[in-house]
């Protein structure tokens, strides 16, 4: 994005929004698209690490409940439900 077309206007904006859909990325829903894009806006690239560990652990959780489901026929929720009985 820095090619000698780029105007000066043009990289500023880029500086200003780029970290906020760096991190709005890694977001799955609504929530998570605008909350990452303000902190994004907010803080730049302060806080790419947090994206990446949440990146990484929704990816292993989103596996593990899928596995577990595939296992054993039931949710996530049903499992949850009887935990404590």
């Amino acid at each position: 994005m820095h090619g000698k077309g780029m105007t000066n206007q043009t990289r500023e904006k880029w500086t200003l929004i780029g970290p906020g859909y760096v991190a709005a990325a890694t977001g799955v829903g609504a929530a998570d698209l605008v909350a990452t894009m303000i902190a994004g806006q907010r803080y730049g690239y302060a806080l790419l690490w947090a994206v990446i560990i949440r990146t990484i652990m929704k990816i292993v959780l989103v596996e593990s409940v899928g596995r577990y489901s595939l296992a054993t026929g039931n949710t996530m929720f049903h499992r949850w439900r009887e935990m404590g009985r």
